[in-house]
């Protein structure tokens, strides 16, 4: 599909999505998908889109403003690397917390999930201690893996900080450390972070874990994961609305 067609298709699935229609009622508006980069140059950019496909510019005549709806889209690995998709989440924070992730390889297919209950901690707990287990269980599940794995996160604060950008705090600093000396048996590794509207499946198993008395591992997804699972592998676009 060229550009131009792919263009006219996102606008005829943006017009008939009832989740737009809150931005587009009572608006003489027009949708445009713009590439990051034209978008950038137009100064729409900011710190939270640098990860996306697209922005959609809906540019209201009546007012002269615009809204921006962020578009997500999870995309599978490249062979032969596996995508770990990882989460967190706490109610309360802090309070009961879970954590969760899946791998799945380059053609989407389900390789194996976990969800943890990590009792009454922060989210911020949550989601480092969802990342070292992660890659733990994937070791202990594969132990003569020596290929490549891509880590997908929505917590920018894991994400620098397995970088090296950013300093752990104390208490999951032990987490960072294991996570690192796990990631220096693989061939190759990388992070990436993506919002959490692309992250839904790594999001429903830490949600799963709150509910769960110990660590479940599953080699087959869920019956409550296969709606997302499949989102994914067609690669639905999720959206980011603005907050109101």
């Amino acid at each position: 599909m060229d550009e131009q067609s792919k263009q006219f298709s996102d606008g005829w699935f943006i017009f008939g999505d009832p989740r737009f229609q809150p931005l587009l009622d009572g608006h003489q508006s027009t949708p445009q998908w713009l590439p990051l980069g034209q978008a950038g140059s137009l100064g729409y950019m900011d710190h939270q889109t640098t990860n996306l496909h697209a922005m959609l510019i809906v540019d209201s005549r009546l007012t002269g403003s615009f809204f921006l709806v962020s578009r997500a889209i999870w995309e599978p690995s490249y062979p032969p690397w596996v995508k770990l998709n990882v989460d967190g989440a706490s109610h309360g924070n802090p309070g009961p917390s879970g954590a969760g992730g899946v791998f799945r390889d380059h053609q989407a297919t389900f390789l194996l999930g976990f969800s943890c209950n990590t009792s009454h901690n922060t989210n911020t707990f949550a989601e480092f201690y969802g990342l070292f287990r992660g890659i733990a269980i994937w070791f202990e599940t594969h132990p003569h893996f020596q290929g490549s794995i891509w880590i997908e996160s929505d917590s920018t604060l894991v994400v620098n900080t397995i970088k090296g950008l950013v300093s752990a705090n104390t208490q999951v600093q032990p987490f960072v450390l294991h996570t690192l000396k796990l990631l220096d048996l693989l061939r190759e590794w990388k992070i990436t972070h993506i919002f959490r509207e692309g992250n839904m499946s790594a999001d429903k198993l830490a949600s799963l874990g709150l509910g769960l008395p110990s660590e479940t591992i599953f080699d087959r997804p869920p019956t409550a994961l296969a709606h997302f699972l499949n989102e994914d592998a067609n690669e639905v676009p999720q959206f980011r609305f603005p907050k109101s």
